[in-house]
């Protein structure tokens, strides 16, 4: 990183806009053709970089001016062998899904700095003999998906420890409510398989308490079902909002700090929406853990829409 000696890799965009800003600024261009993949363009970068640390930065994110600095400071420290930081609490690109995913996102990170049990390489910096000795990424998962829960994994596995520094902060473009949800259904099918052994939660990305709030935002909908069919009485959806409120007060007050208070009305039907894809796609998981290798690695590396 402190070469200053930048590395990016077009993962076989379909115009060559990026060689062409990149020939401008003096940065080095690779190009991977055809497309192969997020992982495999990172490593293809990884490979090429000649600093001692390899800073990632997906294509979608907007960095701050002081993202290099700020990823020096957080590996000053030989203790830590890696440092993630995350997205803003505003999306990068306008839309009212967009802004409550960026709420989303941001509200997952922890409340303060410390040790992660996640490589986010989204915005993530690594020493790079620490990313050649936990094997590079694997490159049988095409998108951007899982594949940084299964790297963690060895990464732990390997006795290193992943630093959460706040400072590394960027601003995402995010895809529409349509992909969005269908990318939220995939990642959390693919999450119950990859953990079908370890069955371990995180301290940031995917925490007990965000299942929790998942789980109850899921069973507002579902049982709402049963009451409006006269199955459920009263006092059993009463009960059930009443969780679904205790498993996300820290949500909603993240939300309320970050948006005015009449941002409410719109973010709980969306909240209520997101819990109940992933519930699904989480329970499509659980039911494909019973299948044979061939159909659990056709759901796993299968790249999001």
């Amino acid at each position: 990183v402190s070469q200053s000696r930048y590395d990016v890799v077009d993962d076989g965009s379909a115009d060559y806009a990026i060689q062409r800003i990149c020939t401008a600024r003096g940065v080095n261009y690779l190009r991977l053709d055809p497309n192969r993949g997020a992982c495999a363009a990172r490593n293809a970068g990884a490979r090429a970089a000649r600093g001692d640390i390899v800073l990632f930065l997906d294509s979608d994110a907007v960095a701050r001016a002081d993202l290099i600095r700020e990823a020096e400071r957080a590996l000053s420290d030989p203790a830590w062998d890696a440092a993630i930081g995350g997205p803003e609490p505003e999306s990068a690109n306008p839309g009212a899904f967009r802004d409550f995913w960026a709420l989303v996102e941001a509200q997952s990170l922890p409340e303060r700095e410390g040790e992660s049990t996640t490589f986010y390489p989204m915005i993530g910096a690594i020493r790079k003999k620490v990313f050649e000795e936990c094997g590079e990424f694997d490159e049988r998962f095409e998108g951007a998906s899982v594949e940084d829960y299964e790297f963690s994994r060895r990464f732990s596995a390997h006795g290193k420890k992943v630093r959460y520094w706040p400072g590394l902060r960027v601003r995402m473009h995010y895809p529409g409510w349509k992909r969005n949800l269908r990318q939220s259904f995939s990642r959390a099918a693919k999450w119950v398989l990859l953990r079908r052994e370890s069955g371990r939660f995180d301290n940031h990305t995917t925490t007990w308490n965000q299942a929790c709030g998942m789980l109850s935002a899921a069973a507002v909908p579902l049982l709402g079902i049963f009451y409006l069919v006269g199955i459920l009485p009263g006092v059993g959806m009463a009960l059930a909002w009443f969780i679904y409120l205790v498993s996300n007060v820290r949500f909603y007050l993240f939300a309320l700090h970050h948006r005015p208070v009449w941002w409410m009305p719109l973010i709980l039907p969306l909240h209520l929406l997101l819990g109940l894809v992933v519930f699904l796609g989480a329970s499509f998981g659980a039911i494909s853990s019973f299948f044979g290798l061939s159909v659990r690695e056709g759901i796993l590396f299968r790249r999001d829409a």
